[in-house]
């Protein structure tokens, strides 16, 4: 037996579950329920094999911080350089190829947002859009986008590179929440 153990008495999983003493002084026939509750040993609960235990788990709340700002505001500066460093470091000396290029702008991508991780904005969600495109077939490609936010605190940028063969476009969008 456990010494020093209190039971909860009153307990609502108390009610949904059966409850089973554990003993090691032989059999307790006789006794009712209330007087095993009232003694200090514990006690093993058995849930039913069909119950959610996802609802019995307890659902942590946070407390509202009542921030409206950011405390670090989208610098535009800072996270082009980073975009344009990624792109210029990576691909240098790439030739285009639209199976390697697939995986590539990928990665790429996650890469930035790692990179933007690590600068300290977090309460904003970071969307990455890396576009590879060839430079032979002279593609005439322009880009365009529309969302719905707060000009006070949202921002994107756009990183180019080109080179002989290829040309990427990064596209980072930054969004405060609270």
């Amino acid at each position: 037996m456990m010494k020093g153990k209190k039971i909860v008495v009153g307990s609502p999983r108390l009610t949904r579950s059966k409850i089973l003493p554990i003993s090691t002084s032989g059999s307790r026939r006789g006794q009712t329920l209330e007087s095993l509750k009232a003694e200090t040993a514990s006690f093993l609960e058995v849930t039913p094999l069909g119950s959610n235990s996802a609802s019995t788990r307890r659902h942590i709340k946070y407390e509202n911080t009542y921030k409206l700002e950011p405390e670090k505001n989208f610098v535009n500066v800072e996270i082009e350089k980073a975009a344009e460093n990624i792109l210029v470091n990576n691909l240098h000396d790439k030739k285009y190829e639209p199976e390697q290029c697939k995986t590539l702008s990928q990665m790429l991508s996650s890469r930035i947002l790692e990179t933007i991780k690590d600068m300290g904005y977090g309460k904003f969600k970071m969307v990455c859009v890396v576009s590879i495109g060839s430079m032979k077939e002279r593609p005439g490609m322009q880009f365009g986008s529309r969302c719905l936010w707060n000009k006070e605190t949202d921002n994107f940028i756009s990183a180019k590179f080109s080179n002989t063969s290829l040309f990427a476009v990064a596209m980072v969008y930054g969004l405060h929440y609270d």
